[in-house]
């Protein structure tokens, strides 16, 4: 019921994620850049039959 109090404005929130931004990764900035790379890496595995 904490989340839905916080909703509407009756209580200050008390979960995780209301806290403040989350960390971010090394080199990923929100463009998934590296999901072509991993597409083709399991493309080539599904292939050689690993």
């Amino acid at each position: 019921m904490g989340a839905a109090q916080s909703i509407v404005g009756n209580r200050p929130p008390e979960t995780a994620f209301a806290a403040g931004d989350f960390a971010t990764r090394p080199l990923y900035y929100g463009r998934p850049w590296f999901l072509p790379l991993m597409v083709g890496w399991y493309e080539v595995k599904d292939r050689a039959g690993l």
